[in-house]
């Protein structure tokens, strides 16, 4: 009995031992259960997350998006002015146009005006301001596929959405903060002088900045910016004399790329050389490369080394260029000499496979270039004959020989403006007709003349490349006459005309005073209608098209709305209409339910409303 209880005593002992091991199994197997489950659960968090921040990219504030797509260009450059980073982008213009995904390709043009000269109103901007610009007429703008009714324009040179900034700190962590154009991302200072103006046009919004200084300094920013209504955007630029770092280029408001890389917007063809002279030499030296020979017409008394670069593209302007100097061409030449010289030279430049050049009105320009700070800034442009310079263009146009200087520097072609136009111009005038505006203009002669091209309130109408009638005769010492009708225009509304003829080289020359004509109700004499009328639909009623005729007494705009029988707008277009019968308008009713509906017409003061039915 006692050796039973013995073993029962035993066997409680290992059952304890062995109840105590199963719980301690039991708890490590829970810990393993719970540390997978919860590396499960972050996984899945994590890939929650990473969904999330992919909708949240793709999903604007305001309006509606394309698809987007990963690019690894974001059209961004900064200047910093250090080290030759300097702006490059003076007298250009930069493209940006939707690639239909989400992102841009761009492009580069040289200018010599800004390409929308009609600014229109100007905005009241204070020191680090801005100000909301809402689109009108159901207009909307586009940033890397996210539509846009309103923007912020910035006094410190850029456009944001969504939100105004007023930050002048332009880095480029700023830049990307938010979404963003930044046309000329600086310290700027419009309340201290110059203006800036915005338009809204029929096909884009512009924004202008004209003579805008920098904070804290004299140097003056004229630059441009249009965003069409298609989604392309062109910054344009004229004259940039910030000396502080700045920043050109979009943002789409996601934060600073970690995988970032600048744009160069402008990759310039540079050709570089050097010339050796010993002290006292009179020979001759060319650099094939660089398109330059030197020769000291009175000896230097030291050697010396001359570091050359040519580079092909329109250099930056500091203020503005010399009286009577249109612009530059897209070439110059920078010449660093290693000792002070005591000398004069001779400098032939090679003018070979410069486009639009021409000899008639050719100049060339010199400036200097100081040191700011340790960094590089060029001064205004001079013409060499003010420098006590000559110029020799026999050879032109494949060579132009510089004489008479004692310091070297950068060297730039420039056009003068025009004198003896290409064209000779009579007359020009306009007039109101029952059609809209009669231009008519008459010329003596031509010479090398492609055609013309028109321009209403500063903007361009017609051009001799997609218009017949304003393709010019060449050369003919013959008169011709031209004539052009411009129907677009309103009853009451005065317009201003001018022309411009352009040569075979490209080369665009102002002709003769602009014209300006208001436009009168004139009553048509013609066979045509002389009274405003409205037809009744046909078919009527209809399923799901009908045609609506009408005609006009006066050109003018036509506004089409058809209102359901609640009197709501269901459908409205706006059309340029012509004096006499019109082209049917027709009307489509998908997307309506059947019913009575009401259409009207109105155009320089009459309307007119009539009733149809849909019957599906």
């Amino acid at each position: 009995m006692n050796n039973f209880y013995k073993s029962i005593q035993l066997n409680s002992k290992n059952m304890k031992t062995l109840f105590y091991s199963l719980v301690i199994l039991l708890i490590l197997m829970a810990s393993s259960v719970n540390a997978q489950t919860v590396k499960s659960t972050e996984g899945q968090k994590t890939e929650s997350k990473e969904d999330k921040t992919s909708s949240l990219a793709s999903k604007p504030t305001d309006g509606k998006t394309l698809p987007t797509a990963k690019s690894s260009e974001y059209f961004t450059e900064q200047f910093t002015g250090e080290n030759l980073d300097i702006f490059d982008l003076g007298c250009r213009s930069l493209t940006f146009s939707p690639d239909g995904s989400g992102s841009y390709t761009y492009s580069t043009s040289s200018i010599t005006n800004l390409p929308t000269t009609d600014y229109g109103t100007s905005i009241s901007l204070g020191n680090d301001d801005s100000q909301p610009c809402a689109l009108e007429d159901g207009k909307s703008i586009w940033l890397y596929g996210v539509e846009y009714t309103e923007c912020f324009i910035g006094s410190n040179g850029y456009i944001t959405f969504n939100i105004g900034e007023t930050t002048s700190k332009s880095t480029l962590e700023k830049h990307f903060k938010k979404p963003r154009i930044s046309m000329l991302f600086n310290d700027l200072s419009p309340n201290n002088g110059g203006e800036v103006y915005y338009n809204q046009l029929s096909d884009r919004l512009v924004i202008t900045f004209v003579n805008v200084p920098e904070y804290g300094s004299y140097e003056l920013n004229t630059f441009q910016s249009e965003l069409y209504f298609d989604g392309k955007i062109v910054l344009s630029y004229l004259n940039i004399c910030s000396l502080n770092s700045f920043i050109v280029g979009l943002s789409d408001g996601n934060g600073l790329p970690s995988d970032f890389l600048e744009t160069d917007f402008v990759v310039t063809d540079v050709a570089s050389g050097v010339l050796e002279f010993s002290a006292g030499n009179t020979d001759s030296h060319s650099h094939e490369a660089v398109g330059i020979t030197v020769q000291f017409t009175t000896p230097n008394s030291s050697s010396l080394i001359l570091s050359i670069s040519r580079i092909d593209a329109i250099p930056s302007i500091v203020n503005a260029l010399p009286s009577g100097i249109q612009g530059l061409y897209s070439r110059y030449w920078a010449v660093e000499a290693s000792e002070t010289l005591d000398g004069k030279y001779d400098i032939t430049l090679d003018l070979t496979g410069l486009s639009g050049m021409s000899c008639s009105s050719l100049y060339m320009l010199k400036r200097e270039v100081t040191l700011m700070e340790g960094t590089p800034f060029p001064l205004e442009w001079i013409k060499v004959e003010d420098l006590g310079g000559t110029i020799d263009q026999s050879n032109c146009p494949t060579s132009i020989t510089i004489s008479g200087l004692d310091a070297f520097s950068e060297f730039v072609v420039a056009r003068a403006e025009d004198s003896e136009l290409p064209v000779e111009l009579t007359s020009f005038r306009g007039s109101s007709t029952s059609d809209g505006v009669r231009l008519q203009w008459q010329t003596a002669s031509e010479q090398d003349n492609a055609g013309f091209i028109l321009y209403r309130n500063g903007l361009e109408i017609a051009s001799y490349e997609n218009t017949n009638a304003l393709v010019g005769q060449g050369t003919t010492s013959s008169a011709t006459n031209y004539a052009m009708t411009d129907e677009e225009v309103t009853v009451g509304e005065t317009y201003t005309y001018k022309i411009q003829s352009v040569d075979l080289s490209g080369t665009q020359h102002d002709c003769e005073t602009p014209v300006t004509v208001t436009v009168q109700a004139i009553e048509n004499t013609e066979s045509q209608p002389t009274t405003y009328a409205l037809k009744q639909n046909y078919p009527n009623p209809f399923n799901p098209t009908t045609n609506i005729e009408f005609s006009l007494k006066q050109a003018g705009k036509v506004t089409f709305q058809v209102f359901d029988i609640l009197g709501r707008v269901v459908y409205k277009s706006v059309l340029q209409g012509k004096a006499g019968e019109n082209t049917p308008i027709q009307f489509s009713g998908d997307g309506l339910n059947s019913g009575v509906y009401f259409y009207q017409v109105s155009a320089n003061g009459f309307s007119s409303t009539k009733k149809m039915m849909l019957l599906k």
